[in-house]
């Protein structure tokens, strides 16, 4: 059994016995979360009525891991928070629903494995995995968001419908910033404040407004179109994690700098749960492809 799994069912006993007169009881769930799957603490309520079963991960109560009363106090919040909430599950599965929200994010495909393990629905794409996602807005916290990753085969729809509807949803939602503009944001700076970037390479980054999940705007013809309109032509991506890309101008850097580019963000600045993959891509005449 995986050692973290033994943990988290171990801990999971041991508060649970301290539950008793408490309204809710915890289990330990397996999901797929980017690169591989977590284990995770669920609370559920022992009312039937409740609907609402939120995953908390270890690393959300990292300082108060060993304290009892610590992460009982925290559970106990999330369950407060979340109680009173209730899914429409029937309106979530239907068809139209499905479509008008569904959403893309890619994985590196050396996912593959566990993707089928877990029936996630998916798509192979050059060197990714495109899987397709829901945003449940009445679940997400205003410090976190919740989704539904979709299983094989949503009733009644075939994937190419799918994957049409997830790219039109996403070229609603897209974001081309210039670095500038970027760095200014994280050093919460006004752009006429911006360092000097005269000398370097032009470069955009690609998200989306929320800035999860961003990197699946690759995905859309149209978007790409639009940065190769504004890069003047030929570009590269560089996959900064699956959240966000790099794109700058075809032929100012050598394919095994940008490369190493990759790489040594991947390996020092990307967690090993955000990295998208270690290759290097070009959109020409229409096409992504790897270099």
């Amino acid at each position: 059994m995986n050692t973290l799994k033994e943990e988290m069912i171990k801990r999971v006993e041991e508060l649970n016995e301290k539950l008793e007169e408490k309204e809710f009881h915890l289990e330990v769930k397996e999901a797929f979360k980017n690169n591989g799957n977590k284990f995770g603490i669920t609370v559920l309520s022992d009312n039937n009525k409740y609907k609402m079963c939120p995953t908390v991960y270890k690393e959300c109560m990292e300082d108060i891991w060993h304290d009892d009363d610590k992460v009982i106090e925290f559970l106990e919040r999330i369950y407060e928070e979340n109680k009173d909430k209730k899914l429409d599950v029937k309106t979530l599965c239907s068809r139209d629903y499905i479509l008008e929200n569904v959403r893309l994010r890619v994985v590196s495909d050396a996912n593959i494995g566990e993707v089928k393990k877990m029936n996630i629905a998916y798509k192979h794409y050059l060197d990714m995995l495109i899987l397709f996602y829901i945003d449940v807005s009445e679940a997400s916290l205003a410090d976190a968001t919740a989704s539904i990753t979709l299983i094989v085969a949503p009733t009644g729809i075939e994937q190419t419908e799918l994957l049409n509807s997830a790219i039109r949803n996403i070229e609603n939602d897209y974001v081309v910033s210039s670095m500038e503009k970027v760095i200014c944001e994280i050093l919460d700076i006004p752009v006429e404040e911006a360092p000097d970037m005269s000398g370097d390479i032009e470069m955009y980054v690609l998200t989306n407004s929320h800035k999860i999940f961003g990197a699946a705007s690759i995905l859309s013809t149209r978007i790409l179109n639009a940065v190769s309109y504004l890069i003047g032509g030929d570009f590269i991506i560089l996959p900064s994690s699956i959240h966000e890309c790099i794109a700058v101008p075809y032929g100012k850097m050598e394919s095994e700098e940008l490369r190493e580019m990759v790489r040594e963000v991947n390996d020092n600045q990307v967690s090993p749960e955000d990295r998208l993959t270690y290759n290097v891509y070009k959109y020409s005449k229409g096409e992504l492809s790897i270099m």
